[in-house]
C-alpha cells in the first residue's frame, strides 16, 4: 500500500488545491505514481466537470486515468454539508 498525503485547510481560497497540484506535479517529476482526489466539491453547477474545478485540476496535475473530477460534485456554491442537504 502506498503513502498518502492529505492537504487540508480551514477556509476557501487558502491554497489547498494549489499546494495539492504542485505536490502532485513534483512527485510525478520524480517518477512517483500519484492520485489527486477531491472527495467533495461544491459550486460545480449541474453539467459535466469544468476545467477549472478543483477535482479536475488535481486529476490533471496527477496525470491519472481516474477519477477525473471530484468524487461527489454539488451544484450550489455553499459549504459541502449545506449544499448536500439542499440537493
Amino acid at each position: 500500500m502506498g503513502r498518502r498525503i492529505v492537504v487540508t485547510g480551514t477556509d476557501t481560497g487558502v491554497g489547498k488545491t494549489y499546494v495539492g497540484c504542485r505536490l502532485a506535479e513534483a512527485l510525478r517529476s520524480q517518477g512517483v505514481d500519484v492520485r489527486g482526489i477531491k472527495p467533495i466539491e461544491s459550486g460545480c453547477g449541474l453539467g459535466p466537470p469544468g476545467p477549472a474545478e478543483d477535482g479536475v485540476l488535481l486529476a490533471r496535475s496527477a496525470g491519472q486515468p481516474s477519477p477525473l473530477a471530484a468524487l461527489v460534485r454539488l451544484a450550489e456554491p455553499l459549504a459541502p454539508p449545506l449544499a448536500a442537504e439542499r440537493e
